[in-house]
C-alpha cells in the first residue's frame, strides 16, 4: 500500500508541478517563437550583446525581465544557441532567468526586507557572471550558428503566425524532453522523500542545509513565484539563509 501511494502521490506531484509551469511555459515558447521568427538570428545576438563585454550583463538583465521558469527558458536557449551566442551568455540568462522576474520581484518584496531581496538579486548577478565567464574561458569557441539567417517577413498577420509557428515547433522539439525529464525528478521527490520531513531540517545553525537543500531542489522543478515564497517561507521559520539562495 505504501508504494502505491507513493507512486500516485509522485505522479499527482508531477502533474501539479505541470500545470504549474503552464503559464511561465507558454511564455518561454512565446518568446522562442519571438526570437526565432520575428528578430531573427542576428537581430537576437545583437540584443543579447554578443561579441562585447556587455554580453553576460545583457543575458542577466533579460533573464530578469522576461518571465519564464526553469521549465519555460528551455525553448529560448534553444534559440540562443541556433542564434549563434556563446555559451556563457547562454548559460547566464539559464541561471538567471528562473530566479527573478518583475511580479516575483515586486512578490518577494512583501515576503521580506528589501534589502534581503536585493542582495539575492545582486548576488544571482554574481552568480550567473561567474558561471559564463569560467564556460567561456574553458569553451573559448562556443557560439555555432546553426541555422541560416531566415528570409524576411513583412510585419503583419504573416510574421505573428510564423512566430505562433515555431514556437509550435518548439514545443514537439527534443525541448519536450528535457521538460518531461524535470517533470518526473518532482515526481520522484514526491515519491522518496517523507510528507514533512524538511520542515525539520535546514536549521540556520547547520552548515549543511545549503548542500542538502542543493540536493533536493536540482531535480525539483518550483515556479519562481512558488519559490520566492518558499524563500520567504525559510526566513520567516529562521531557517537557512544559504538554503534559501541555493532554492
Amino acid at each position: 500500500m505504501d508504494s502505491v501511494q507513493a507512486f500516485f502521490g509522485g505522479l499527482l506531484r508531477a502533474a501539479q508541478a505541470g500545470m504549474e509551469a503552464a503559464p511561465t511555459l507558454i511564455c518561454g515558447l512565446f518568446i522562442a517563437g519571438v526570437f526565432s521568427h520575428m528578430l531573427g538570428p542576428r537581430r537576437t545576438a545583437q540584443l543579447f550583446g554578443e561579441g562585447t563585454r556587455q554580453a553576460l550583463l545583457r543575458s542577466w538583465i533579460l533573464g530578469m525581465l522576461l518571465p519564464v521558469c526553469s521549465l519555460g527558458v528551455f525553448p529560448i536557449i534553444r534559440v540562443l544557441r541556433r542564434s549563434g551566442i556563446s555559451g556563457g551568455s547562454i548559460l547566464a540568462f539559464a541561471l538567471s532567468g528562473p530566479l527573478f522576474n518583475p511580479l516575483t520581484f515586486l512578490y518577494g518584496l512583501t515576503l521580506s526586507e528589501p534589502v534581503v531581496i536585493l542582495c539575492f538579486t545582486f548576488s544571482s548577478l554574481v552568480v550567473v557572471t561567474v558561471a559564463g565567464l569560467v564556460w567561456d574561458k574553458i569553451f573559448p569557441h562556443s557560439a555555432v550558428v546553426f541555422a541560416e539567417e531566415p528570409p524576411p517577413i513583412a510585419y503583419g498577420f504573416k510574421k505573428l503566425l510564423a512566430g505562433l509557428l515555431g514556437a509550435a515547433r518548439t514545443l514537439v522539439s527534443a525541448t519536450m524532453l528535457y521538460m518531461i525529464l524535470a517533470l518526473v525528478g518532482v515526481g520522484l521527490l514526491g515519491a522518496l522523500i517523507p510528507f514533512g520531513s524538511l520542515e525539520t531540517t535546514m536549521k540556520h545553525d547547520d552548515p549543511l542545509s545549503p548542500l542538502i537543500m542543493s540536493a533536493v531542489a536540482t531535480p525539483a522543478y518550483i515556479s519562481p513565484m512558488r519559490a520566492m515564497m518558499q524563500m520567504g517561507l525559510l526566513f520567516e521559520h529562521g531557517n537557512s539563509v544559504g538554503a534559501g539562495l541555493t532554492l
